[in-house]
């Protein structure tokens, strides 16, 4: 039996080192060119421009994970990593929390929903939503002496609910969360 495999073991080592001597290239002088047909050459750009358009697509369709609360169901990036609580999700990204997404009380008051200790920067009224939205900026200081930008988004339900979508300006960017406020639809 040892034998055996002594021998196969062999003609293994054989059929390597042979393989390896007989892979070297002709001489230059013998070596010919020949042209490569136009129809290989198309499909070869075809099919690059289509590996090229479909990760571009990729790019423009990061935000298609469902998350769905209890009056709303939103895309967010398959990227993030979620944290589900009771009507609530927070968002991670290479395991740093970038915002999140809360159930309140109904109010049409925006200064009762926004969180203690903002300041109001800017409050704009969203437009082609599948709810009434309202993107507000906020700025909180803290003890430190340095300040955090904030963009919350106001998603109003049927006067029963209002979700706060949050993120930290610093992780996410504006477009991004206009995204995700598009594909909000209420349950």
């Amino acid at each position: 039996m040892k034998t055996n495999l002594f021998i196969l073991l062999l003609m293994c080592l054989f059929i390597n080192g042979c393989s390896q001597t007989t892979t070297t290239s002709a001489p230059k002088e013998k070596q010919e060119t020949q042209p490569i047909p136009e129809e290989i050459q198309n499909a070869a750009s075809m099919q690059t421009n289509t590996e090229e358009a479909q990760e571009d697509k990729t790019t423009e369709t990061a935000i298609n994970f469902e998350v769905q609360l209890d009056h709303l169901k939103i895309n967010v990036s398959d990227q993030w990593s979620i944290n589900q609580g009771l009507d609530s999700v927070s968002f991670i990204l290479n395991e740093k929390p970038i915002g999140g997404i809360e159930g309140l009380g109904y109010s049409d008051s925006i200064e009762e929903l926004v969180p203690n200790h903002n300041e109001i920067v800017k409050k704009i009224d969203l437009k082609n939503t599948n709810v009434k939205a309202t993107e507000v900026l906020t700025k909180t200081d803290s003890l430190d002496g340095t300040s955090k930008e904030e963009v919350h988004v106001f998603l109003f339900i049927n006067q029963k609910v209002v979700y706060d979508l949050h993120f930290d300006l610093n992780e996410v960017d504006k477009a991004t969360i206009l995204s995700l406020v598009e594909t909000a639809i209420p349950l």
